[in-house]
């Protein structure tokens, strides 16, 4: 189980608010309006100083951490697959594990130079070989097709619906302006170049 309090952000105290005290948050209502700063609402729509949670990063964003772009850790990551924690003790980690859609990667197989890795520990699994774990995960390396599946579609099919997206916001300020403006949309692709590059794979 992860500790909640790993990624507690310090020096950020929330024991002052109080969303299911009533008189609480009757008080703050009236103490908001007048408030100059910029704010945040809370579900419900209370709100409260947005400063105070100035530069606090979610879970993952701290790339010292071990289970952030575990990719980073290993000694020659392949281009084409991607590397995933799961739950070690699992019934669909071992039926992945089974059907070769994934498999645990070893030891061996990371940097052990790297300081990101002081809280990765082995455990011994089939075979007597020691494999990567963290805590109750393991390490996985995603097989091609899988990775493609799981990963590259779901990219594709957001690009081409926005694309789709970008040609109807055209059509529409040329029919609402009648013709008097254009609107354009551009479409670029950020990721770095050979990354998750090629046709898709196919399973042998």
């Amino acid at each position: 189980m992860i500790d909640e309090h790993e990624h507690a952000p310090a020096g950020v105290d929330t024991s002052d608010i109080r969303p299911h005290d009533q008189n609480w948050v009757l008080m703050n209502k009236y103490r908001m309006k007048r408030f100059p700063g910029k704010k945040v609402t809370l579900p419900g729509g209370i709100a409260i100083d947005a400063m105070r949670f100035a530069g606090v990063k979610p879970p993952g964003a701290d790339a010292s951490f071990v289970l952030h772009s575990p990719e980073l850790i290993l000694k020659n990551p392949r281009p084409d697959c991607k590397y995933a924690w799961r739950i070690r003790a699992d019934e669909e980690t071992f039926g992945l594990v089974e059907t070769g859609c994934i498999r645990p990667v070893r030891m061996d197989e990371i940097d052990r130079t790297d300081r990101r890795t002081a809280k990765i520990l082995g455990y011994i699994g089939p075979g007597g070989a020691t494999f990567v774990g963290w805590k109750r995960h393991g390490l996985f390396e995603v097989a091609p097709v899988e990775t493609y599946e799981w990963y590259r579609a779901p990219e594709e099919y957001g690009i081409a619906k926005m694309a789709n997206l970008g040609a109807q916001f055209e059509h529409e300020v040329e029919e609402y302006t009648q013709g008097k403006m254009q609107g354009e949309f551009t479409a670029k692709d950020t990721r770095p170049a050979g990354k998750d590059a090629g046709a898709r794979p196919r399973r042998i």
